[in-house]
């Protein structure tokens, strides 16, 4: 006889899931941190560095790749939710979940004022990512999945609210380092005004 069991257990962020057939296979989840109503796990981030490097690919000029450097880099990959001690993290862990909390917030606040991703410019980037990973960032329909979407968008709202219609063309350096320490003002009084709540011991 087939033994089937579904075992849940949601205690101090750790998340486990098992499920038996004959076997026991055993998967572990880690619980974040929760922005407004929203909870992110370790698997979230994961997916959220993927975006950030598939932008990257696609446009390197990106501002948030920059802003971001830390979530777009693979470090977050190579975390194992097996063996993450939420009450006993590791300040270089640590850090790096405060990096993605930002992050996170920067998004939230995107949503909050309904930035539309133009169906040329989805189209436009579907032609550009011969050389990325399309299957992260498309679904069958060539239409971006939505957790690229919010990256995408996140990408178009700082570009419209830094960048004027007269200057649209590539950067300088210069204007390019002002712009990024403006738009870091910006996250930080984000930071500031969205709740959150983190899962790690402090």
């Amino acid at each position: 006889m087939i033994v089937r069991y579904l075992r849940v257990l949601l205690f101090g962020g750790l998340f486990i899931f098992s499920f038996s057939v004959f076997s026991k296979t055993l998967i572990q989840e880690v619980f974040v941190y929760k922005v407004a109503s929203s909870i992110s796990s370790l698997t979230d981030l994961k997916t959220m560095t993927k975006n950030l490097i598939n932008l990257k690919c696609i446009y390197p000029d990106s501002f948030l790749t920059s802003l971001f450097e830390q979530a777009s880099s693979k470090r977050i990959l190579n975390l194992s939710a097996s063996k993450i001690e939420m009450k006993k993290l590791d300040p270089q862990t640590k850090k790096l979940f405060e990096h993605f909390l930002s992050l996170s917030k920067l998004v939230a606040y995107t949503q909050s004022h309904n930035i539309y991703v133009d169906k040329n410019l989805v189209s436009a980037f579907y032609k550009l990512s011969k050389k990325c990973n399309r299957k992260e960032m498309f679904n069958r329909d060539k239409v971006f999945f939505k957790e690229f979407e919010q990256i995408m968008a996140t990408e178009i709202f700082l570009r419209k609210r830094f960048l004027s219609h007269s200057n649209k063309k590539r950067l300088g350096q210069k204007q390019r380092k002002e712009l990024i320490k403006n738009i870091k003002l910006l996250i930080k009084t984000i930071n500031k005004q969205i709740d959150s709540e983190v899962f790690w011991t402090k």
